[in-house]
């Protein structure tokens, strides 16, 4: 229930305005508490995996692309 909670969080904030993504992940975290019968350990934590999500997308959109993204691949294989 938690993973659901996170993703859905984590397609909010990459597709939604800001606000969309604070009252989504606001939303699901008080029906995740309603589902697991008040479970706040698992609701702390999964609130912790929420604050990451805007420093994981930042640092996955720097990703390097890879040899074969830039058409090597290609290359490679026509010189074999």
């Amino acid at each position: 229930m938690r993973m659901l909670w996170v993703n859905k969080a984590k397609v909010a904030y990459r597709y939604l305005p800001k606000r969309c993504f604070y009252s989504t992940a606001m939303m699901w975290s008080l029906e995740y508490l309603k589902k697991t019968g008040w479970d706040w350990r698992g609701w702390k934590a999964g609130w912790k995996l929420i604050s990451r999500i805007p420093i994981a997308d930042a640092i996955g959109r720097q990703r390097p692309r890879l040899p074969e993204e830039n058409g090597s691949a290609l290359v490679v294989l026509r010189n074999n």
